[in-house]
């Protein structure tokens, strides 16, 4: 009896280790991505300027609201969202890993004046 009564607690013990480690505001909630979302229109990206602070989970959504196919760079970094059709939209999920000031430009020589800045703290 003492053995069943034994193994009933350290069964309901790990029963609650489970539970408190799925419960919402646990630490699957750091995981989750800051969605932003950068629009491509009128030859200009909005907004203009982001900022994060380091070590942030960013799903960035590239919204082309142009009449063309369109990019999008974030120089200093690999991040690279490409061929995003005339009013369609695609999605890049990274980690701002290195603090500092980066520009996110096209890659069309066209549509010079589309910049912004990703600045990271």
């Amino acid at each position: 009896m003492k053995k069943y009564l034994m193994s009933m607690v350290a069964l309901l013990l790990v029963v609650g280790v489970i539970a408190g480690c799925s419960a919402k505001g646990g630490s699957n909630a750091s995981s989750q991505a800051k969605e932003i979302v950068i629009t491509a229109k009128n030859m200009t990206f909005e907004p203009n300027t982001i900022t994060v602070d380091k070590g942030t989970k960013i799903k960035l959504t590239f919204k082309n609201e142009e009449d063309a196919t369109n990019n999008l760079m974030i120089e200093g970094t690999n991040i690279k969202i490409e061929n995003v059709g005339a009013k369609q939209q695609k999605s890049n999920e990274f980690v701002a890993d290195r603090q500092g000031e980066f520009k996110i430009t096209t890659s069309d020589t066209g549509m010079g004046s589309m910049t912004g800045k990703l600045i990271v703290k």
